[in-house]
């Protein structure tokens, strides 16, 4: 089974890092060597699960990046993780032109990273 790759998709990474990465060369993250592609996820509540699993205790500030799937020059496939759920990885670095937006990711007063709100609020007004 083969699903289509979501218009756009999101990926989080420690904002440290993102912020000593040249901006004028492709995004790779610091575990691309070790996995051999991009992890980034289609849902938000995939985006607060992950987050919350991956970088959990950690305090050094992470960022969202929400991604145009239609611009992201490197193979980008959706494949299913041992959980069921089906993810799309990008197979080489992330050109920057593809990243539409850019914002820290929040933690809630329970200490859990959030999805942006104002971000779920503008994709619910584009639906209605």
């Amino acid at each position: 089974m083969t699903l289509k790759v979501p218009p756009v998709i999101y990926h989080f990474t420690l904002a440290s890092y993102f912020d000593m990465t040249d901006p004028s060369e492709d995004y790779y993250p610091v575990y691309y060597e070790e996995e051999g592609f991009i992890h980034s996820t289609a849902e938000p509540e995939w985006v607060e699960r992950m987050a919350n699993k991956i970088l959990g205790e950690c305090r050094d500030g992470a960022y969202l990046l929400e991604i145009e799937t239609a611009k992201i020059k490197p193979k980008t496939i959706m494949e299913q993780a041992k959980n069921g759920h089906w993810f799309p990885h990008i197979f080489g670095g992330l050109n920057r032109d593809a990243i539409l937006r850019k914002t820290t990711l929040e933690r809630g007063a329970d200490g859990l990273y959030m999805f942006p709100s104002e971000w779920l609020e503008e994709s619910e007004e584009e639906s209605a």
